[in-house]
């Protein structure tokens, strides 16, 4: 990457952005092509010279980068928690197997999970 660090890092915060929006919008196949931008950026953090620029436009760069990395991390915790939730919820409905015994002690019910109650 040839650009300035200032420039560098007001493209990462754009991308971070742009992750920030495709998280709210679930958008999966979006999310695995930032990660691999994000990367680029990663590796070429090392060969950014930081020391030749205003110091006070990096700090305040750093500390939106920093924020933004903060909620995209809450917001893929909350994703990740959210399909755990239905899953856990789906994987519980599919193990009960509804049988019973009746009054004179004969097994009843189902003899395969249903995972939608199907009653009107």
């Amino acid at each position: 990457m040839n650009q300035t660090a200032i420039t560098f890092l007001t493209d990462f915060l754009q991308l971070l952005e742009t992750e920030k929006d495709a998280l709210m919008k679930n958008d999966g196949s979006a999310i695995i092509t930032i990660v691999k931008e994000k990367e680029v950026f990663v590796e070429a953090f090392p060969t950014m010279d930081f020391k030749k620029v205003d110091q006070k436009e990096v700090t305040r760069l750093v500390g939106d980068i920093r924020k933004l990395q903060e909620t995209n991390l809450l917001l893929t915790k909350q994703s990740l928690r959210f399909h755990e939730t239905v899953m856990e919820a789906l994987s519980q409905g599919a193990q009960k197997n509804g049988k019973t015994y009746s009054k004179q002690g004969q097994k009843t019910g189902l003899d395969q999970a249903n995972l939608l109650n199907q009653s009107l």
